[in-house]
């Protein structure tokens, strides 16, 4: 699994090969294996067989930012292992990813933050069918983080509706972290309290971790694979089941 154990609610993400209608041939489903334990080896041989079955040197992979540390190891591996092969990374929130494929038609892998945006891409016909058991690589886990020193006092869930608290949230028309806000916020039966207390919108999850850096928020919700990058300047806290 992905990340820290620090937290007890699981996202799946999914990666599934482009399929540029027909300016691209035989389509050869990418993304083999929920293997926990083994997300890296898992993904790693995914894109080597992808692009050997299809005779590339160079890919290019659209990725939800949050995954950017995560991938970026496994291309390392990939540069050592496979010389003659290019994998150049599109990271951005997976929002905008529908938007950027209309416009170029270009892409051979795709790997959003969030199944909503999956989805979408399956709907225009954009992406391969997947199987979201088999073909899920990896799971996020969601973390409560604050600046250091938690100045406000986050301990839990309830604690983003209080007062005076300020708070970070994702777009979710932007970025996956933001429709698990929502989700997360409206399960509670807080989410028009914690509205409230939002001074922050953004477009992607790296920006919802840096407005907690920079004490612009008292408190947000990401990935723990992205709150580990920020461990200097954040404190990590459990999110309780």
């Amino acid at each position: 699994m992905i990340g820290t154990a620090f937290a007890l609610q699981f996202r799946g993400t999914a990666i599934t090969r482009l399929n540029q209608h027909a300016e691209r041939s035989k389509t050869m489903q990418s993304g083999r294996g929920p293997i926990p334990t083994l997300t890296t080896l898992a993904m790693l041989l995914s894109v080597a067989a992808f692009a050997l079955a299809e005779e590339k040197t160079e890919m290019l992979f659209h990725a939800g930012v949050g995954q950017r540390s995560s991938l970026m190891d496994i291309e390392k591996i990939l540069a050592k292992r496979y010389p003659d092969l290019e994998l150049n990374f599109s990271f951005k929130g997976s929002g905008y990813f529908i938007a950027d494929i209309e416009r170029s038609k270009e892409g051979d892998l795709y790997m959003p933050g969030e199944e909503f945006y999956l989805l979408q891409a399956l709907e225009r016909g954009y992406a391969d069918p997947y199987d979201p058991v088999k073909d899920s690589p990896a799971y996020f886990m969601t973390v409560i983080i604050t600046p250091k020193g938690n100045p406000a006092k986050i301990t839990k869930i309830a604690d983003f509706a209080r007062p005076g608290v300020k708070v970070s949230l994702g777009n979710p028309q932007a970025c996956a972290i933001g429709i698990w806000h929502e989700k997360t916020f409206k399960k509670a039966g807080i989410f028009e309290q914690v509205q409230k207390n939002q001074v922050h919108s953004a477009k992607c999850i790296a920006e919802v971790a840096t407005a907690v850096q920079q004490k612009v928020a008292d408190a947000s919700i990401i990935w723990a694979t992205t709150a580990v990058l920020y461990l200097k300047d954040i404190d990590i806290i459990p999110i309780e089941p």
